[in-house]
């Protein structure tokens, strides 16, 4: 009994061992970061920006629905990039997601899949 415990905990550790130098190889990889590698990023817009839904009621589902987002407050510098929005539940799922061109200070994404609005918790907004 006491061999296979012994023998069990052996084979364990010597997979978490090769797991963790396989990771190791892509590179990057240290106590202070964790990737393939990494690099300074700067953001077009320092001070944040305010999304609001629009939302329809959509009589074949008979619920209302998140179909755009309405984003303003956007920096200047950030003109010609991409504005991605996704929309999650309560538990951090994707439900709902588009994304746009922005051209003024501000800008409006239609989702390719209108969500719930009563399942619309969070909205994640990203500038590329």
């Amino acid at each position: 009994m006491v061999r296979r415990i012994v023998l069990g905990l052996a084979v364990g550790t010597s997979v978490f061992a090769i797991g963790l130098a396989m990771a190791a190889s892509i590179g990057g990889l240290s106590l202070a970061n964790l990737g393939a590698d990494d690099g300074s990023v700067s953001s077009c817009d320092t001070d944040g920006m305010t999304a609001t839904y629009t939302v329809a009621y959509d009589a074949t589902d008979l619920r209302l629905e998140v179909t755009a987002v309405a984003v303003t407050g956007i920096a200047t510098g950030c003109s010609g990039k991409t504005l991605a929005v996704a929309i999650t539940n309560s538990s951090g799922t994707s439900i709902g997601s588009g994304s746009a061109t922005i051209s003024t200070t501000s800008a409006t994404v239609t989702l390719s899949t209108a969500p719930s609005a009563e399942l619309a918790a969070n909205v994640h907004m990203s500038v590329t």
